[in-house]
């Protein structure tokens, strides 16, 4: 994790905050249907090929979406044996993944952040189960 030596506004002006962290969408085109060929096809031909090149550490997956995408695409799984149902993002928020093939990484799905989630999920039970996540990433020696 981060540890910063001044201030974070010091650590976004210095742009430090660009070597650390890299935000991008896992659908690089709106397309109509969940299961379009062309929505497969961005996956496939850009979000792997981005992944590949960027080569994370670790990857947040915020939402459904996002968590489905990396499952059904990147083999996405926990890295220890649980008992929460893995295709359910309310169940497995917060709990270490990882993934396999040409794309090796960490990966924490969580919730998506919108409003409506608030009233199924209380804020300090998602933080907490986020922090359990890095915590368990951090005890891997990243």
């Amino acid at each position: 994790m981060v540890s910063l030596s001044s201030t974070w506004q010091d650590y976004l002006q210095d742009e430090a905050f660009y070597d650390d962290f890299y935000m991008t969408d896992v659908v690089k085109y709106r397309v109509d249907g969940p299961n379009s060929a062309e929505k497969r096809a961005s996956v496939n031909e850009f979000l792997r090929e981005e992944l590949s090149t960027i080569d994370p550490e670790l990857v947040f997956a915020f939402g459904g979406d996002a968590w489905g995408i990396l499952r059904e695409h990147f083999d996405a799984t926990p890295s220890e044996t649980t008992s929460v149902d893995p295709s359910k993002i309310m169940q497995i928020h917060g709990t270490l993944c990882e993934t396999g093939g040409e794309v090796d990484t960490k990966v924490l799905p969580l919730s998506h952040m919108s409003g409506q989630v608030w009233w199924r999920f209380p804020p300090e039970e998602y933080v907490e189960r986020m922090e359990t996540g890095l915590r368990e990433w951090k005890a891997l020696g990243k």
